[in-house]
């Protein structure tokens, strides 16, 4: 495949990290232990990370009774998961930096619910759904996968990683948002965003989490 660069035209893609802010007012509640299949804000929760004064607000998805994966780049000195009750510190306990996912254990309320991963390869023109925080507020998006690559340039460094670009493009906020396919199941995650090309790049947990196996059981 053809490096992203190529296929689109410049700016560069843009990490989603929302710009730094002071606080954040995240709603909703848990209900079951349930293996989710729609878009529920119950298991897509708000993270934030910290790097000194500043706050980096993004999306992780639950996917294990402890267990949330997110984009590696939203880790920093610390990150916090934010729910209705109080926010809940994670710890990192496997990061892909080259791939550019993680798996953050943390300590979450009793009967929150989760996600399947599926490990499957994806493809182009397959319709997904993306959940999360961008700007701070629950969004939903539908959209589609457009290419698959193996290597993109994303602020300014080139990831040379399997990745898909799906359309359309995300806000800030969302890095972490998981993409899921027709049956519900998480297949990627997404981690950068071109808003005048309109796509979004997210990483496949297929390849992206390989190395993070021990973490997720």
């Amino acid at each position: 495949m053809r490096a992203l660069s190529r296929l689109f035209p410049r700016p560069l893609l843009l990490l989603l990290l929302l710009a730094p802010l002071l606080a954040a007012e995240p709603s909703h509640g848990q209900t079951s232990n349930a293996v989710l299949s729609q878009p529920d804000p119950r298991a897509i929760l708000p993270l934030v990370g910290r790097s000194g004064p500043l706050l980096q607000y993004g999306t992780g998805v639950v996917v294990g009774r402890d267990t949330i994966v997110t984009a590696d780049h939203l880790l920093s000195e610390s990150v916090q998961v934010l729910l209705p009750g109080g926010n809940r510190a994670g710890k990192p306990s496997c990061r892909t930096q080259i791939a550019g996912l993680a798996v953050v254990k943390a300590p979450l309320p009793p009967r929150t619910p989760q996600y399947r991963l599926s490990f499957r390869e994806p493809a182009v023109g397959e319709a997904v759904t993306i959940a999360g925080y961008p700007l701070r507020k629950w969004q939903v998006s539908i959209g589609r996968i457009t290419h698959l690559l193996n290597s993109a340039t994303i602020s300014g460094r080139i990831v040379a990683a399997p990745m898909m670009a799906i359309e359309p493009a995300l806000d800030y906020g969302a890095s972490g948002s998981p993409v899921l396919d027709g049956t519900g199941a998480v297949i990627g995650i997404a981690v950068a965003s071109n808003q005048e090309e309109n796509y979004t790049i997210a990483l496949p947990v297929g390849s992206g989490l390989r190395s993070c196996q021990g973490a997720l059981k």
